[in-house]
């Protein structure tokens, strides 16, 4: 799938592409998290079980994202963010956007927007009721807003994982 010339999105499932996207993440980040100022590279228990998808400029890596899917809300990535805005009778299997990066030098091109396009056709592609999604960076919940999420509400700051100590903005997606 093409975004802009040159740009191409296509799903990873190759060790040393995941590894990439990996640092990709702590270098997109550092600014952003100060917890990511000591570590080379970001991989969390949910990549084994997420579906990744990478942007590439020629053979580099620009922007990536996952989505995983899960049975019940509690088994979510950064569940506590969404503890008492989203609650245990979300319809499942329920689709978790996460981890969205893109390279500083490749933002404002709307690769952010052909990620979602590609986890939204895949969740609704094995029958995902839901997708959900928070961040703490408004322009996000903007992109969000126009792709059909509807906000739910401010989730709690978590004292770990991604959004760690973050105002948390909750969004869903019902299919």
């Amino acid at each position: 799938m093409f975004t802009k010339p040159n740009l191409l999105i296509k799903e990873v499932h190759d060790k040393a592409v995941l590894d990439n996207i990996y640092q990709l993440r702590v270098e997109a980040w550092r600014m952003q998290l100060t917890h990511t100022t000591s570590i080379e590279a970001w991989e969390d228990e949910f990549d084994p079980i997420a579906q990744h998808w990478g942007c590439f400029d020629e053979d580099r890596l620009v922007a990536a994202a996952c989505l995983s899917v899960h049975q019940d809300i509690q088994n979510v990535p950064d569940a506590d963010a969404y503890e008492g805005v989203i609650t245990s009778d979300a319809p499942s299997p329920i689709a978790s956007l996460n981890r969205l990066v893109v390279h500083h030098d490749y933002r404002g091109k709307g690769i952010a927007k052909k990620l979602d396009t590609v986890r939204l056709a895949r969740a609704r592609e094995i029958g995902c009721k839901c997708v959900i999604g928070a961040t703490c960076d408004i322009r996000r919940g903007e992109q969000l807003k126009a792709q059909g999420f509807m906000f739910v509400g401010e989730g709690k700051a978590t004292e770990k994982g991604f959004l760690a100590g973050s105002r948390n903005m909750i969004w869903i997606l019902y299919l």
